[in-house]
């Protein structure tokens, strides 16, 4: 015995939830490319390198600041680092407000300008106050 099964359809024909697996995917794959995105630009530096930099911006934020940027906590994460010779390009998370995230802190994105020299790195140009750093 053949039973009879109905099925849905909308004004064109297309029996409904028939497109809907086709536009799961196409969700899906628009959902990762914008996801690799954001991971793609890290720069050029390798790991090594990123450990110098990073070491170099906390030395300078520490130590050789000459202005106070209000309620900071220091260096957080690196998020881009570019090297082309003696010269570096290095964004990081500059903490913002108390030390713990839980008591309100906040992170301000900023790019330095770094030049090699001899065997360390020093910071030619500070993103924060957008100045050339003078030593």
């Amino acid at each position: 015995m053949k039973t009879h099964r109905s099925v849905a359809k909308g004004r064109d024909g297309i029996a409904a939830g028939a497109c809907m697996p086709a536009v799961s995917l196409l969700l899906l794959l628009l959902c990762l490319s914008l996801a690799s995105l954001s991971c793609l630009d890290a720069g050029n530096a390798t790991e090594a390198q990123k450990e110098e930099l990073l070491q170099a911006v906390r030395e300078y934020w520490e130590n050789h600041r000459n202005y106070n940027p209000g309620t900071t906590s220091g260096v957080g994460e690196m998020t881009y680092a570019e090297v082309a010779g003696d010269e570096a390009k290095v964004r990081v998370e500059i903490i913002l407000g108390y030390a713990q995230p839980t008591e309100g802190a906040g992170y301000k994105e900023t790019t330095f300008l770094l030049r090699r020299d001899g065997d360390s790195w020093k910071v030619t140009h500070d993103g924060f106050i957008g100045e050339e750093v003078r030593y």
